[in-house]
């Protein structure tokens, strides 16, 4: 399995103060390593088998940020063949 982020943001002032990080995300498994822009699941999974990435997202302090400004976190999962060069 591989899994993208993507933070996605309607405000591009001071994008590096405001624009969400991976450390908002809390509690991401062992298992799970980055790689360029994707997550990649070390083990194999059966069929019908599930796993989960984080336990939580974690929001720092946005009182400070611009008014009407919106973000959203959208995460991709995908599988991927085991032994393939994608899989790790």
């Amino acid at each position: 399995v591989r899994l993208k982020v993507d933070y996605l943001t309607n405000h591009d002032e001071n994008p590096n103060e405001i624009t969400p990080k991976d450390c908002w995300l809390k509690g991401i498994g062992e298992n799970w390593e980055k790689i360029g822009a994707y997550w990649y699941y070390k083990n194999p999974l059966n069929k019908k088998e599930s796993v989960d990435f984080c336990e939580a997202v974690e929001v720092p302090d946005i009182t400070n940020l611009p008014r009407g400004m919106e973000f959203e976190i959208a995460l991709r999962a995908e599988a991927i063949q085991a032994g393939s060069k994608y899989h790790k």
